[in-house]
């Protein structure tokens, strides 16, 4: 064999030593992800909470809205919503009649889209959101229905 084609030879050997030490190394880095990530999986199953468990939410403003609808003059209804607020909603799949939902709501948020309205109703005549900045919905009773549930409490202003 001649020498640049046994150094090329020598050459290739190492290249693919390392190129198999490499691959080794990674697969070694893959492996010790995988473990962790098959860990990671099963921390999160044990959190999570066996079926027909009792479970407690916080609600979240971004995917939750609370609107309203009162009748105007017996002619149109007027509709809006109220854009702050808090609450939590304590759900027992097991016996729906223990549930809860517990809202405060900041009355100062209210939103009809008519500015000159909702000033109004922030006002003494209505709201009076200087003496009464927070109402609260405690829900009394829970009953399900075909596609949906029927919640009834006290609402406090």
């Amino acid at each position: 064999m001649s020498l640049p084609l046994m150094s090329s030879a020598i050459h290739a050997i190492l290249l693919v030593k390392e190129r198999y030490f490499e691959f080794r190394e990674n697969c070694n880095h893959l492996e010790e992800t995988m473990k962790r990530i098959l860990i990671f999986i099963i921390m999160l199953w044990s959190l999570a909470p066996f079926e027909g468990a009792a479970q407690t939410f916080n609600i979240d403003p971004s995917h939750t809205t609370i609107e309203f609808k009162v009748r105007n003059m017996l002619i149109t209804n007027v509709r809006g919503t109220f854009e702050k607020f808090k609450g939590t909603v304590f759900i027992d799949e097991t016996d729906l009649g223990k549930s809860k939902v517990d809202v405060s709501i900041e009355t100062a948020s209210i939103n009809t889209g008519i500015n000159r309205r909702d000033n109004h109703l922030r006002s003494a005549d209505f709201f009076d959101v200087v003496k009464f900045p927070v109402m609260t919905f405690v829900s009394t009773g829970i009953e399900p229905g075909i596609d949906r549930l029927k919640v009834t409490g006290n609402l406090t202003i």
